[in-house]
């Protein structure tokens, strides 16, 4: 007899059923070898400049130098101070910075003037305003609170320029005939607006 090929069929029952192995992997290439490490760059040594024919040196370079530092408990750089000189630091410390007190009553004067006294307090803060802010500036530092200065001279500049406009108001109003008096039992009042007594 002829011998068959060998089939395929897993159910044929002249073959023996083998499991499938695992695949094969694929051909294995070899591994790259790692690229070549990069070449150190070229040393370059300082050069000293070459002067000029006949012309000045040109300046070298490198680490600058610098002046010694002082030597303890004496000035430091700039100007000595002298002893009793105005704003002079004592025993190398500058003494705290204090608020001019002139800046806090302009800043107290220019919230009253704006809340409740509205045609005195609003000129005082305008002038103790305007000379805290100059007596600031020229301490040199001494004395600080110009931003409170400020603040009480713009204060009383609001509260005046509305005061003047509410008196502007109520002079038309009283010129036009739409304010009456409303005075009873003692008590006096002024009412501005529509009468509703007509």
């Amino acid at each position: 007899m002829s011998e068959q090929p060998p089939s395929s069929n897993p159910n044929d029952p002249q073959q023996p059923a083998v499991p499938p192995g695992p695949p094969l992997p694929p051909a294995a290439t070899p591994p790259m070898p790692p690229p070549p490490p990069p070449a150190a760059p070229p040393a370059y040594a300082p050069q000293a400049p070459q002067p000029p024919a006949g012309g000045p040196v040109p300046p070298t370079y490198g680490a600058p130098t610098y002046p010694a530092p002082p030597a303890y408990g004496s000035p430091a750089y700039g100007s000595p101070a002298y002893a009793g000189a105005p704003g002079a630091p004592v025993g190398g410390y500058a003494p705290p910075s204090e608020n001019s007190t002139k800046a806090i009553v302009a800043l107290v004067l220019g919230i009253v003037g704006l809340l409740c006294c509205p045609l005195i307090a609003p000129i005082a803060a305008i002038i103790v305003g305007r000379g805290a802010v100059k007596e600031i500036d020229a301490s040199q530092g001494a004395k600080t609170g110009r931003g409170m200065g400020t603040a009480g001279w713009i204060l009383g500049v609001v509260s005046l320029v509305l005061t003047v406009l509410a008196i502007i108001l109520f002079s038309v109003l009283a010129a036009t005939g739409n304010c009456h008096d409303t005075s009873s039992n003692g008590t006096s009042s002024f009412h501005c607006g529509s009468s509703t007594d007509d």
